[in-house]
């Protein structure tokens, strides 16, 4: 049986709306719309197109899959003039699902550094509310700063600090985020931080900055809704 949460998922994945994927095959967005939520089933010939478009198996649309997660996309934000765009938060979630649910699956077979930074993360959450009556938010912001940097064992350069948010539990990927993302980091409902890079913009100087914009966010944002925040936080 036809399973249209797939044909979703790799529609997200590929960031294609319903409309976008109907002109493709060549049906309507109705019926994309109704292959997705298994009210009707494609025909075999349009199951061939969905299998070549997306350099999958046949298979692939009649399996149950587990390597999924979920993701809440208000976690989610993007240095950006598409910083509010639903749809692109909603394409980026479902690819986080799939990443975490990689990572799930791989850790039965790898042994991976011990997620120190949840520990960091939760020290700096204390401070901040023990802390917000008695310094101002500079202040906050440049202890925790100072504190992470000791904790990473950074030194005076972020030179090694991709080597470090690895080897303290970050999970680290890169992927194409279109020419005005930078980057962008969340933490799953299991308390994984994961760090997403856009390939835009390869300089190590650009790139280490952006690593330790989104550790920052790592550290002072947990649980926010990150869309209500300002370019200025």
């Amino acid at each position: 049986m036809f399973v249209g949460e797939n044909l979703t998922d790799i529609r997200l994945l590929h960031g294609y709306s319903r409309n976008e994927l109907a002109k493709l095959v060549n049906v309507s967005e109705q019926s994309i719309w109704q292959y997705e939520n298994n009210y009707n089933g494609p025909r075999l010939e349009i199951v061939n197109k969905f299998k070549e478009l997306f350099d999958v198996k046949t298979k692939y649309f009649y399996e149950e899959k587990t390597c999924k997660t979920e993701f809440d996309p208000s976690l989610l934000v993007y240095r950006s003039k598409e910083i509010n765009s639903v749809v692109k938060t909603k394409y980026e979630a479902t690819h986080l699902e799939f990443i975490e649910g990689f990572i799930n699956l791989l850790e039965g077979y790898i042994a991976f550094p011990e997620n120190r930074l949840v520990k960091i993360r939760d020290y700096c959450v204390q401070f901040i509310v023990e802390a917000s009556e008695r310094f101002d938010r500079t202040e906050i912001i440049q202890y925790i700063a100072e504190y992470a940097r000791k904790e990473l064992q950074l030194g005076n350069d972020n030179q090694k600090l991709l080597f470090s948010l690895e080897k303290n539990g970050v999970f680290v990927f890169e992927k194409f985020l279109g020419e005005d993302i930078d980057a962008y980091s969340t933490w799953s409902k299991k308390d994984k931080p994961i760090l997403i890079l856009g390939t835009a913009k390869k300089s190590s100087v650009r790139r280490n900055f952006d690593l330790a914009h989104e550790l920052g966010h790592l550290l002072l944002h947990y649980k926010m809704d990150l869309s209500e925040l300002t370019k200025s936080e």
